[in-house]
């Protein structure tokens, strides 16, 4: 079985990972981004060349996964259209790093505005890169309306680490929430994947090695051994259980 681990876990883990075991937030999205885009050519029949992917991003650490995504699938032979909430300088340094590199390889990321309309009607795939662990209460804004337009569009979206609107510990599903075709958790499964009602939005759930150290893990007495033995992502089709604190 595997564990799953809370917001307050997650942070801690986070802050653990780049103060005292070199392992940088650069570091973690990129492999993440790597796995995301290994499930999202999956979901497309296993074969990238010339389908057509969305993706939408935020402005925190899902938003760098999500342009690390599609910078591997422009590679693949994808034709990437990414839709971000906030202009590159309001980024933090990771995602600008990653934003700098997509742009290289051809694509450049349209800011969602009134004037900026998210086009959806041919796309094979959409990943949902908007909120992360840390999302607390009702998506606003912005966001809010980008969830609304990709879950009335009916195509397959892959949510990273979790369906945008749903809670990472409680497992409360907000309004609007992203309802998810797969979800792919990084590192471990959240908290809130566990509980009963994240069915109804989370679709089937894989789990990606990030680089976690397994010393970092026994650091925090979180029990999880060499799970990715085989594997770099697993599909979850046991049960987890919450990390005892």
């Amino acid at each position: 079985m595997l564990q799953t681990v809370t917001t307050e876990q997650m942070r801690e883990i986070d802050r653990l990972m780049t103060e005292e075991f070199g392992v940088s937030l650069l570091q973690t999205s990129t492999i993440a981004g790597l796995h995301v885009a290994k499930v999202t050519r999956d979901y497309m029949s296993g074969v990238a060349r010339d389908k057509k992917v969305v993706i939408c991003a935020g402005k925190g650490h899902n938003g760098s996964v999500g342009l690390v995504v599609a910078r591997n699938l422009v590679n693949w032979g994808a034709k990437v259209s990414v839709y971000i909430t906030s202009p590159k300088e309001e980024l933090g340094p990771e995602s600008q790093q990653h934003w700098y590199a997509l742009e290289k390889a051809g694509v450049l990321p349209l800011i969602v505005t009134d004037e900026v309309a998210i086009e959806t009607r041919d796309a094979d795939c959409i990943v949902d890169a908007l909120l992360g662990y840390g999302m607390e209460g009702n998506p606003r804004g912005t966001v809010a309306h980008i969830i609304d337009h990709i879950n009335r569009s009916a195509k397959k979206i892959i949510s990273i680490d979790l369906p945008s609107g749903l809670d990472s510990t409680t497992g409360v599903i907000y309004a609007p929430c992203v309802v998810a075709k797969a979800t792919v958790a990084l590192g471990l499964p959240k908290a809130g994947l566990a509980k009963p009602e994240s069915k109804q939005v989370m679709g089937e759930l894989f789990v990606a090695d990030i680089g976690i150290p397994q010393t970092l893990y026994q650091k925090m007495n979180i029990e999880v051994g060499p799970v990715f033995t085989q594997d770099e992502v697993l599909e979850v089709k046991i049960k987890v259980v919450k990390v005892r604190t």
